[in-house]
């Protein structure tokens, strides 16, 4: 899908954010009471996984939205979140899952875990996105008009 001009980075950010912590609830992995690692290297959603305080707008349903499923989630699941953010730069794993789409999954996941072992957490798997996340990241992006003014050259 392509969702150039309907949302910021940053909110795609937020949302790969809450993907991963959302997979664990999809599998039932997230025991009452634990506490949720999410890294990122944006910091936009490093504070937004801290404190969102969005308006129910459609220039602000993108992240809106999102933080009120990672709150669902949260509640859900009698779960707490730490949220870090390190540099962009030390951001290797995140990069090579955005970037290295030539390498089957269970070998970029060895290939990880043997490179790059401080950033990978405990039981790192690549795992597909199950359609009902798919669709509820599919209609969100969607439900978003595309800003035309982002279309025009910069001066």
């Amino acid at each position: 899908m392509d969702c150039q001009l309907r949302t910021s980075l940053n909110s795609l950010e937020f949302l790969a954010c809450i993907i991963s912590i959302w997979l664990d609830q999809f599998h039932q992995v997230l025991e009452p009471e634990s506490c949720i690692l999410s890294q990122t290297d944006s910091s936009s959603a490093m504070g937004w996984l801290r404190k969102s305080n969005f308006a129910d707008r459609t220039d602000e349903q993108v992240p809106f939205s999102t933080a009120r499923k990672l709150a669902d989630i949260l509640l859900t699941t009698e779960t707490c979140l730490y949220s870090q953010w390190f540099p962009g730069e030390e951001n290797l794993i995140a990069d090579s899952l955005s970037r290295d789409f030539h390498i089957s999954d269970s070998r970029l996941s060895d290939l990880l875990l043997t490179h790059f072992p401080e950033q990978a957490p405990f039981g790192l798997r690549i795992l597909p996105i199950p359609p009902e996340i798919a669709s509820w990241l599919t209609c969100l992006l969607l439900s978003q008009p595309q800003k035309e003014q982002w279309l025009k050259a910069p001066t």
